[in-house]
């Protein structure tokens, strides 16, 4: 039995499931709500995203910058609303994360440059290349001559 091209002599009474053809007339169609997505937020995401990279690629400079920016758009995306939104989020998490990491990241340099000898040796060779001088003896001249 075909129940979507019923045969001459069978009428909708006689179909178990009502009228095969939907009603005729407008048909209401509630659409999905558009969800206006917040640029600074998706900006702020994308800058914390190159943070957390240039953490690893190109330390000390532009993940500062970019997880600066990114911490910025961050809280400004937020408007008047209540709650930052997720990729406010995710952008505010990943650029303080590759913030702190790249401050320690600093820090140890600095900790081997000048209390480990070895790294001091290496550090006063490479400084004596590029300036002539070593690191130890430009910091006995004075800095400003009178």
């Amino acid at each position: 039995m075909d129940f979507q091209n019923p045969t001459p002599g069978q009428g909708p009474d006689q179909m178990p499931y009502g009228t095969p053809n939907p009603p005729q007339g407008p048909v209401y169609v509630q659409s999905a709500p558009v969800i206006k997505e917040n640029s600074m937020a998706t900006a702020a995401m994308v800058l914390g995203i190159a943070s957390g990279i240039s953490t690893f690629l190109l330390p000390f400079y532009l993940p500062c910058i970019f997880g600066g920016i990114s911490i910025v758009l961050a809280f400004l995306s937020k408007g008047s609303k209540a709650k930052l939104s997720a990729r406010a989020k995710t952008g505010f998490i990943t650029s303080l994360c590759s913030v702190i990491l790249n401050f320690f990241i600093l820090a140890g340099c600095f900790y081997l440059v000048f209390n480990v000898p070895e790294f001091q040796e290496a550090f006063d060779e490479a400084y004596e290349q590029l300036y002539g001088e070593s690191f130890y003896e430009s910091f006995e001249e004075p800095f400003f001559v009178e």
